[in-house]
């Protein structure tokens, strides 16, 4: 499976560049060295600078203010300050990006700067740790805050608000009070279970953890756990992020995440003392190492090659299931439709699954969330269901009751055959992906030029069979080959239906899916969903006319 550079399409940051630096540079006055301070003219006896801040807040960084600050909540800010504080969002570089190493592969402008994780990293090591190669897109020289922990708390806090002798633009001042600038401290120098840990302890330098996921199978599935009802599903794939995804490519995230909670949200804190629910570092490496289980496209489990033809075919069935089993179109409008009244279509398109729970799988919580969409229908989505597929097979038979009429809705008994019922389930479960891993709400996707090439292979016919999907036969090399259909002007307006069709085909024709392709030397699927993105990536550079 091809797994995206984790966060290559999220947040990036400085913040604390020269923190780390105090020992050294003995950045914030107090320490008990020789530092010079320049003196404020007007009163020889009174320092400006950084001892100036040690004069202002020596008061407010006492110890009991420092013990009352929130170590978890400091986590959160390290991780995206703006969004658990509720601050506004830089629209700049931060002031010290260009002091980054300029042989740097980190080319993250504007708000990404300004996040301490972005120079500092998720395991809090810089340049010595899990950032410090070159070749990481998150690499900027920068060095680590592990060292905080031997510091005195006004020392730190004097390098968040007002920078150091060396560094007065590392001064956070103006975007982060001082409360919040305490809870920061508190996070970088906290020594007990709720400061920095040391994760190269349970993760190893090439990302796996060292825990046990049998253990982590009953941590995540426990009453406190991660699933179900606390939000990421049995299989880890119910929210904006996979954790197949996030545990296999950047698992010191995770552990952050786990120990600190995500900012803005709601997710329970396991560091958190007070909390009750808290994990050992032991046992958050055992969760991690059973999220790393998980399927890193967002399902329970790559489906078996023997499933991918029936799962393709709900696919099709999900897209139009008249077409694809050449039945008649119900003469009346879907029951279900009288529920809303802002989608103005009739007819046959009522009872196409796809119209309800979108191309993104996702109802009003994806791209046909948005009232003004013609498509809106206020219903949910499928993605994620926590429903087995015996139970989604049941529901498509039996339908649901509604209350103030009685009426029974959503049922397909008579309609579609058993055997397609199981294969729309099949295809829910197992199918779906999060599409937002690779496409913006604006359909821009998130691909480099590395995928872009490969799309570019994958759309040329080069060698009919399994090794290329072999586009370019039916729709030519323009896009233009099949009547009536423009590729390019396809991909670059609906690019989740692009990406539905390549990977299941197209109801009631020949298109075929790449979804079910099996290579013929290993026995296994031969595309994975990143392919079929990186084919709909390289379709939007066609012609759109």
């Amino acid at each position: 499976m091809k797994i995206r550079a984790i966060l290559s399409n999220k947040f990036r940051s400085t913040l604390f560049i020269v923190v780390f630096l105090i020992g050294a540079l003995a950045g914030c006055a107090g320490v008990e060295d020789t530092a010079v301070e320049p003196t404020n003219p007007n009163d020889p006896g009174k320092v400006t600078g950084p001892t100036k801040c040690l004069q202002d807040n020596a008061d407010i960084v006492s110890d009991t203010q420092i013990e009352l600050a929130s170590a978890i909540r400091g986590g959160r800010i390290y991780d995206n300050w703006w969004v658990e504080t509720g601050t506004a969002e830089p629209t700049t570089d931060h002031p010290l990006w260009d002091t980054r190493e300029q042989s740097a592969s980190n080319t993250n402008t504007g708000s990404a700067t300004w996040r301490c994780k972005e120079c500092h990293g998720w395991d809090y090591k810089g340049v010595d740790g899990v950032y410090g190669s070159t070749s990481s897109s998150h690499y900027t020289g920068f060095p680590g805050v592990m060292s905080a922990q031997s510091k005195r708390p006004i020392d730190v806090f004097c390098a968040i608000h007002s920078g150091t002798n060396i560094d007065a633009d590392h001064n956070f001042s103006s975007q982060l009070s001082t409360t919040n600038i305490l809870h920061l401290t508190k996070f970088l120098t906290a020594t007990n279970t709720e400061g920095l840990v040391d994760s190269g302890s349970i993760i190893s330098a090439s990302g796996a953890s060292t825990g046990n996921p049998t253990n982590g199978q009953t941590l995540y599935n426990s009453v406190n756990g991660c699933s179900a009802s606390n939000c990421h599903g049995v299989d880890g794939a119910t929210q904006h992020e996979p954790l197949g995804e996030l545990s296999l490519d950047n698992p010191w995230e995770v552990l952050h995440k786990i120990r600190y909670g995500s900012p803005g949200a709601i997710m329970p804190t396991y560091a958190d003392t007070i909390f009750g629910g808290e994990l050992t570092l032991a046992e958050m490496a055992d969760v991690i190492a059973y999220t790393q289980t998980f399927d890193a496209g967002g399902g329970a489990t790559p489906p078996p090659a023997s499933d991918a033809e029936i799962i393709a075919r709900g696919g099709r069935l999900f897209d139009n299931w008249m077409a694809e089993t050449v039945a008649s179109a119900p003469p009346i409008n879907n029951p279900v439709w009288a529920l809303q009244s802002t989608n103005t279509r009739t007819g046959a398109d009522t009872w196409r699954c796809k119209e309800c729970h979108g191309w993104d799988y996702k109802g009003v919580d994806g791209v046909y969330g948005d009232t003004s969409n013609s498509h809106y229908t206020g219903f949910g989505g499928v993605f994620g269901t926590e429903k087995t597929e015996i139970e989604i097979v049941e529901y498509l038979t039996q339908g649901f009751i509604h209350g103030p009429t009685g009426a029974t809705l959503h049922r397909f008994d008579g309609m579609i055959q058993t055997a397609d019922m199981e294969a729309l389930a099949k295809f829910i479960k197992q199918g779906t992906i999060d599409v937002s891993i690779y496409f913006g709400m604006d359909g821009i996707i998130n691909g480099s030029q590395q995928n872009f090439d490969n799309g570019a292979d994958l759309y040329s016919f080069k060698n009919f069979g399994v090794v290329n999907g072999n586009c370019e036969l039916c729709h030519g090399l323009d896009g233009k080959g099949e009547p009536g259909v423009i590729v390019g002007f396809v991909a670059n307006d609906n690019p989740w239906e692009t990406l539905h069709k390549v990977r299941f085909g197209q109801p009631g024709t020949a298109m075929p899916a790449l979804f079910d392709q099996v290579n013929i030397l290993t026995g296994e699927l031969a595309f994975d969903a990143q392919d079929a993105v990186d084919i709909v990536h390289y379709s939007q550079s066609l012609t759109q006319q």
